[in-house]
């Protein structure tokens, strides 16, 4: 079987450029690279996509707006030839590593359907994402993450094991797409979380495979972070897995701190070169937050209470 490998890309050329040339050194086994540019409009990225035009390894896509990863990853997986029987996701931050394509193969081999890889943070050495279980909590959508910031060699962060999402990175068979459908497009984030769970409900093997490993160095980047982190995005997501799962992506607090943002039309961060001259700005905002966290719980106390707030926030974005 060959694999696609699909990255999504939006600015940020030269972390695009380091994770194809990543690929392209360490898989020994046959792939192809689908990658998907979401409306990037700075002259470097522009200039890498021009490179890439033609490439003989390279199946490129360039969309006039950013229409988000789940649709961006749609866009490859409608393309890719039925000869493609693993389709590998990578952000354009990550860093593949040598042998992650065989040590997918074996995950595969040994009854897995979706991979989640081992994610090291930028220097190699701590853990970014390891395994996950299902959250204790019933009503909660987001998994607990196990051993993250801890040093990636701890005994129980390198077992394989069944994991309860596997995320925007992974690795995942053909078959699965094909039976439970592509990435829900309305979700901006959480998309991997919904992908997850309806496979896991048809039956589907989700499984954190250690030893295949990638470098997830995602620094921070105020124009690429802005877009990502839209309050609205979030607050969307929540409504949409609500609706579908009756598990809850945001908290009682951080339900009503984004929905403040919203409301003042504020963005999730603010630059720091007007730290100075927006620091009013920047204290109301820190006064808000520690009010309302402290006057919301962490968790919901009810599937009523969820159900009732979730539905007064989609009537106030009109879905």
């Amino acid at each position: 079987m060959k694999f696609a490998v699909v990255i999504i890309s939006y600015q940020r050329a030269a972390l695009t450029e380091r994770c194809i040339d990543s690929v392209r050194a360490t898989t020994t086994l046959p792939y192809r690279l689908f990658v998907v540019d979401n409306g990037s409009t700075d002259a470097a990225t522009l200039a890498l996509l021009d490179r890439l035009e033609g490439a003989r390894d390279v199946e490129l896509f360039r969309l006039e707006r950013n229409h988000g990863p789940a649709a961006g990853r749609n866009v490859a997986l409608a393309a890719i030839p039925a000869e493609f029987g693993y389709v590998a996701m990578l952000d354009n931050d990550i860093v593949a590593l040598p042998g992650w394509d065989h040590a997918a193969v074996r995950g595969f081999a040994a009854g897995a359907d979706l991979i989640q890889p081992k994610l090291l943070q930028a220097d190699g050495l701590t853990l970014e994402r390891g395994p996950n279980r299902t959250n204790r909590s019933p009503l909660a959508a987001n998994p607990e993450f196990i051993g993250c910031g801890r040093s990636a060699n701890q005994p129980d962060v390198n077992l394989e094991e069944a994991a309860a999402i596997v995320g925007g990175t992974g690795i995942v068979k053909r078959d699965v797409f094909a039976q439970v459908g592509l990435f829900d497009e309305r979700l901006y984030v959480a998309e991997d979380f919904d992908l997850s769970f309806r496979a896991g409900t048809a039956g589907f093997s989700l499984r954190y495979v250690p030893d295949c490993t990638l470098i997830h160095d995602h620094c921070f980047d105020f124009g690429y972070d802005q877009e990502r982190g839209r309050p609205e995005k979030y607050l969307i997501a929540h409504v949409v897995v609500w609706r579908r799962w009756h598990k809850a992506l945001l908290s009682p607090a951080y339900l009503a701190w984004y929905g403040w943002l919203h409301r003042h039309q504020e963005p999730m961060y603010l630059p720091a070169a007007q730290f100075w001259g927006i620091i009013h700005r920047r204290l109301r905002r820190r006064l808000v937050r520690k009010w309302l966290m402290s006057r919301h719980a962490n968790d919901w106390a009810s599937a009523r209470s969820a159900d009732r707030a979730t539905e007064a926030l989609a009537r106030g974005l009109g879905w």
